[in-house]
């Protein structure tokens, strides 16, 4: 049975697990908010194609309401060993948390969702009509623009950038 098929004759908690979107429950924090994790550790990305792929998560936690966490993994290309601003994770060298809901409270949290390749996937097939296609479309660029504008705020407070 394809994708598609799958999705309309699953029922919804089976389409939910389709797509890796259940909720793991790791305590009693956020108990009011669904969690977005979005732990991106591929080392072979530079700096712009990573970006790119935290603006495609951010937008589709936009679009399903989830409240964003951005780790930048051990893996990471510009990770440093030491702490950068007070911290270790490299996407805070650069960047505020977008829900402002700080990393360790993820494995605290009552509902987290974890990032997946099938959510980009999603979002590259809305605006593109097709998956892992690398043209993209200006409705895809105007949309990722205004994540990056209304969710993504740099640490520019530090003074180092």
């Amino acid at each position: 049975m394809n994708f598609f098929q799958k999705l309309t004759t699953e029922t919804t908690a089976d389409i939910n697990e389709c797509l890796n979107l259940v909720p793991r429950c790791f305590g009693k924090k956020n108990k009011d908010k669904l969690i977005y994790y979005i732990c991106e550790d591929n080392g072979d990305l530079g700096f712009f194609a990573m970006y790119r792929y935290w603006a495609e998560y951010l937008y589709f936690a936009d679009i399903c309401n989830y409240f964003p966490v951005i780790f930048a993994g051990n893996s990471f290309a510009y990770r440093e060993e030491k702490s950068i601003h007070g911290t270790k994770n490299p996407f805070e060298y650069y960047f505020l948390q977008p829900s402002r809901i700080e990393l360790n409270q993820v494995n605290l949290s009552n509902k987290v969702i974890y990032s997946n390749l099938s959510h980009r996937k999603i979002v590259e097939l809305v605006f593109t009509g097709k998956i892992s296609n690398y043209m993209y479309t200006q409705k895809y660029m105007e949309t990722m623009s205004e994540i990056v504008k209304n969710i993504l705020s740099s640490t520019n407070s530090h003074g180092n950038l």
